[in-house]
């Protein structure tokens, strides 16, 4: 069976966890990557949901298929869907680092 991902799209949501998407032409599929649990103002937490978004991103885009043209489009959709996520949740963490910064003068006020 051949699984079409040309055209993949990738996109997080950040309103109650993040969700890691690709839109092949057929279908979309999604898949969440809780971060609640992670402190993104360290690197540690950093690192930790870049393994999560990279094992979603696998998940996401696996072909199903070893046709050679299915797994190009595969690993496209890989490559897109990951450099995606990491925007996201480059921007995530900059949201939280300033969350944490102002409740910090808050406190110290």
């Amino acid at each position: 069976m051949k699984t079409n991902l040309a055209g993949p799209v990738a996109a997080l949501a950040l309103a109650l966890g993040v969700c890691v998407a690709a839109a092949p032409a057929a279908a979309q599929a999604q898949k969440a990557v809780p971060y609640a649990d992670l402190d993104l103002t360290r690197a540690e937490g950093v690192a930790h949901l870049d393994k999560r978004l990279v094992r979603a991103v696998k998940q996401v885009c696996d072909p199903g298929s070893r046709d050679l043209a299915v797994v190009s489009a595969a690993r496209q959709c890989r490559r897109r869907a990951l450099a995606d996520a990491r925007a996201e949740a480059s921007e995530l963490q900059a949201v939280m680092v300033a969350q944490r910064a102002a409740a910090g003068r808050e406190v110290g006020s």
